[in-house]
């Protein structure tokens, strides 16, 4: 399975790096580090946030024949102060640092290891939906740990990754 990582506007981490490190350990994804968008332009869901179609969007001009997901990754504030968002129908997923670099700080974790815990939940949710399965059997909202926590707190974001990454 092809997956372009696309920087949109920009992000505090070597997302290149990134990508060699999700292609070392694993033989099945296929990561590639896609020329980024420099240019996120204004909002357009009032007056700070972005909708993931419009990020999705902007990352896809990044897109190649043979990829199966382009993944954003943005600093910007999403719609609904979310962390992530899989969007099926257009085989894309967006995820955003915002806010999330100081729950790392807390988390004693690097950046990347939230944004590859991002890609990785996000790319088993959406193949499961491909395949038939209930995007909300999935997903809960107690934090337990798990790669599917919802995190409706953002912190609750801490717990998840001390559990996953440690």
């Amino acid at each position: 399975m092809k997956l372009a990582i696309v920087e949109v506007g920009r992000v505090a981490i070597d997302l290149n790096d990134l990508v060699g490190k999700l292609n070392r350990d694993q033989t099945f994804f296929e990561f590639r580090f896609a020329d980024p968008v420099t240019n996120v332009s204004e909002p357009d869901l009032g007056p700070y946030e972005y909708s993931f179609r419009r990020i999705a969007s902007l990352a896809a001009q990044r897109r190649e024949a043979g990829d199966d997901y382009i993944i954003a990754v943005t600093s910007v504030p999403l719609e609904n102060n979310y962390f992530s968002e899989g969007l099926s129908d257009e085989r894309a997923i967006v995820i955003t640092t915002h806010e999330a670099d100081y729950l790392m700080e807390i988390a004693r974790s690097p950046l990347s290891k939230y944004v590859a815990v991002e890609i990785v939940s996000n790319v088993l949710s959406l193949e499961y939906q491909r395949v038939g399965g209930e995007e909300h059997k999935l997903w809960h909202a107690a934090p337990l740990g798990c790669i599917f926590d919802f995190a409706i707190q953002k912190r609750d974001m801490i717990l998840l990754l001390f559990y996953l990454l440690r």
